[in-house]
This record gives C-alpha cells, sequence and structure tokens, in this order.
C-alpha cells in the first residue's frame, strides 16, 4: 500500500468496466463520478480509475454501471494531447474498492420485536 498519497473515493460507476491485457496480466479501468455541492449548483467530478491484478479481475465480474463503490488507491497524473495542447489528468490507481450498498434483494430489515413482558408494562 502506497504513503502519502491516497485518495478515497465514494461514488457511482459511470460505465463498465473493460479489461485490457499486457504481457503478463491484465488492468480493468471504469470512470466514477462523485457529486459534490459548488454554490448555487450541485457539481459531479469524474475520475479515471485503474485496477491490476485480482483486484481488478473481481471488479470487472462484480461491478458494472450505476455500481456504488467506495475505493481507495492513488492519484497518478498522466499527460496526454488533445486539440494541439498538453493536458494532465489525474486518474486513480485503485488498490482496494468495496460495495457501498447491497442490491435491495440483499438487503434485510432488522427490527427489534417487543417481547410479551413489554407489552404489559404499565407505562
Amino acid at each position: 500500500m502506497p504513503s502519502g498519497n491516497t485518495i478515497t473515493i465514494l461514488g457511482h460507476l459511470g460505465r463498465d468496466p473493460e479489461r485490457r491485457e499486457y504481457d503478463g496480466g491484465s488492468v480493468v479501468s471504469f470512470s466514477v463520478a462523485v457529486s459534490y455541492y459548488a454554490k448555487p449548483e450541485n457539481k459531479t467530478a469524474w475520475f479515471n480509475v485503474s485496477v491490476w491484478g485480482a483486484v481488478g479481475d473481481r471488479a470487472m465480474q462484480y461491478l458494472k454501471k450505476g455500481s456504488l463503490v467506495f475505493l481507495s488507491g492513488e492519484l497518478r497524473p498522466r499527460e496526454y494531447e488533445k486539440d494541439g495542447k498538453t493536458r494532465t489528468s489525474l486518474d486513480v490507481n485503485c488498490y482496494s474498492w468495496t460495495f457501498a450498498s447491497a442490491k435491495p434483494e440483499q438487503q434485510e430489515k432488522h427490527e427489534a420485536q417487543p417481547t410479551q413482558e413489554e407489552d404489559d408494562l404499565p407505562f
């Protein structure tokens, strides 16, 4: 795990994960949208995320567009050319992720049920 350059993100996948193979392994990439409030409106920040190895394999298997995820990683600057200008973006090299919410059919409601003795209390 890296030190000093760590970011934690809670957001929704903007697209389905995509896998790219390279010599000796694979990388899975997707985008994550994070909403925030900036007067006078809500805005969205987009992060490009790369997940390597077995962690990426699990992301490819379970994540899809719209999934709410909580992920940790490190920021990596990336330069690219667009319209003849050199631009820089900050991408996330993810080293761990987890679902931030369960599917509705997996969610259970847990409520305490009153006992017979509690029903007989005078107050």
